[in-house]
C-alpha cells in the first residue's frame, strides 16, 4: 500500500535484507503491482531446476510442469526476457538517480520501488518513516516514468513505443 506502520530499518541489518529481496518478489499473480511476480519465480525455478537435471544426464528428457501443465519453452522464454528487462531496469534507473546525489542504497531501492510498484523504499531519504517529497523534481519524474514501466508491465510500453507496432 505504500503506508509503514513502523520504521523497519531500526529492526536490523537481517529485516533490510530481507524487505530488500522481497522487494523484488512484488507480489502474486493477477495483482496490481509490479515486480517478479511468484509465478513468475516459480517458473525461473523450475526451469533451472530442470536445465540442472538436464546437465547432470544430458540424455534425459526432462519436462518442466506447473500445476500440472508443461511450462513451455514461449513460457520460459517469456520469463527470462522480462527478467532479463526488470534487471536492466533496476541498473539504469539506480544509476539514473545516482546523478541527483542520492546514495546508493537511496537510488536502488527508490528504483526497485518505483519498478515494482511496492511503496516505501530503503534509506535515509526515502525509507519506511520519510517520503519521496524531499527528492529532486527530475528523480521524481524518473521514478514516475519507473513506476508507469512497472505498473503497465515492461513489454507492454515498449511495443507501444515501437516502431512496428503503429506500421
Amino acid at each position: 500500500t505504500g503506508y509503514a506502520s513502523g520504521d523497519y530499518t531500526a529492526w536490523g541489518t537481517g529485516a533490510v535484507g530481507t524487505f530488500f529481496v522481497l522487494m523484488f518478489l512484488g507480489g502474486c499473480t493477477g495483482s496490481t503491482t509490479g515486480g517478479i511476480k511468484a509465478f513468475r519465480l516459480q517458473v525461473m525455478l523450475l526451469s533451472s531446476y530442470n536445465y540442472l537435471k538436464q546437465l547432470i544426464s544430458p540424455n534425459r528428457v526432462v519436462v518442466a510442469t506447473y500445476n500440472g501443465k508443461q511450462i513451455t519453452a514461449d513460457i520460459a522464454t517469456s520469463v527470462l526476457a522480462y527478467l532479463s528487462v526488470m534487471f536492466a531496469s533496476v541498473m539504469m534507473f539506480t544509476v539514473a538517480l545516482s546523478f541527483f546525489d542520492l546514495d546508493f542504497i537511496t537510488s536502488l531501492s527508490g528504483a526497485l520501488s518505483a519498478l515494482a510498484n511496492i511503496g516505501p523504499a530503503l534509506g535515509p531519504t526515502i525509507g519506511p518513516a520519510f517520503n519521496y517529497g524531499g527528492l529532486p523534481d527530475g528523480a521524481k519524474l524518473i521514478l514516475i516514468v519507473g513506476m508507469l514501466l512497472g505498473r503497465l508491465e515492461f513489454f507492454t510500453v515498449l511495443v507501444v513505443l515501437s516502431r512496428d507496432f503503429w506500421r
